[in-house]
């Protein structure tokens, strides 16, 4: 009989990112910021702002690469917005596959079936949490409602070190995942991985955060549409032009 604790079914892979892109991505987002490309943290479809549920600035990073669906990103200074967009992007790829293998083998399957299928990176949303507001204090799973049910795994990137407190909990598995630039944290997006991401009183925190869902039919379209309207009505974004999402698998 396999008897495994919560804990060792969370995924964190250090130096998953190299410094650099760490930085460059903090540096490009403050730029974006300064250009009013950003908005206020979100939380659901339904694009209401709670600070009590999260207090964040946040900057969607999600590029075209061959895909039908829409979405859209800022056009300030394109080459090193490419850069860090694809490297984000394949670290986020070769460690939710590893993160699957590492599952699967702890089964004793050598058979993965969850990549059989078409995926999407549905989000590449760089977030800041100052140190003196909330942080994301509310306990939730990222597939949270029937309009979210396709996700299937929450990765997460720190961009920089945080020393005191700023941790992502996770309750249920008696975990605080320490910020650390370039590690990536992996969950499975749903039920029993309530998680929060506390604040840290010394420090503003930077993470990237993502959802790898499943398509089904026209339904990740939708979805980013609507996602699209919220932004749009939070801020004016005279530069932000619709683009094809990126195809995960």
């Amino acid at each position: 009989m396999i008897d495994r604790k919560l804990s060792e079914l969370v995924g964190v892979y250090d130096d998953a990112i190299p410094l650099e892109i760490c930085e460059k991505t903090i540096k490009y987002f403050e730029e974006c910021d300064k250009l009013e490309f950003t908005s206020k943290g979100s939380s659901g479809l339904s694009g209401n702002v709670n600070t009590k549920v999260k207090q964040s600035t946040d900057l969607q990073l999600l590029w075209e690469h061959g895909s039908s669906n829409p979405f859209f990103t800022p056009t300030h200074d394109p080459k090193t917005f490419r850069e860090i967009h694809n490297a984000l992007i394949e670290a986020m790829i070769l460690h939710c596959r590893k993160y699957t293998v590492e599952l699967l083998e702890m089964v004793g399957s050598n058979h993965n079936p969850f990549f059989q299928h078409e995926m999407q990176l549905t989000s590449l949303q760089v977030q800041r949490y100052r140190k003196d507001e909330a942080g994301y204090p509310a306990l939730h799973v990222e597939s949270e409602g029937p309009t979210v049910l396709t996700r299937f795994l929450a990765p997460l990137i720190y961009l920089n070190d945080i020393e005191v407190e700023g941790e992502t909990e996770i309750p249920l598995a008696g975990m605080k995942v320490k910020p650390k630039a370039g590690r990536i944290l992996i969950i499975p997006a749903g039920i029993p991985f309530w998680h929060r991401g506390l604040k840290s009183p010394e420090k503003d925190k930077y993470v990237v955060t993502s959802w790898v869902e499943y398509v089904v039919g026209n339904k990740l379209i939708s979805n980013m549409e609507k996602q699209i309207q919220i932004l749009r009505k939070q801020a004016d974004m005279p530069n932000m032009h619709i683009n094809p999402s990126l195809l995960f698998y």
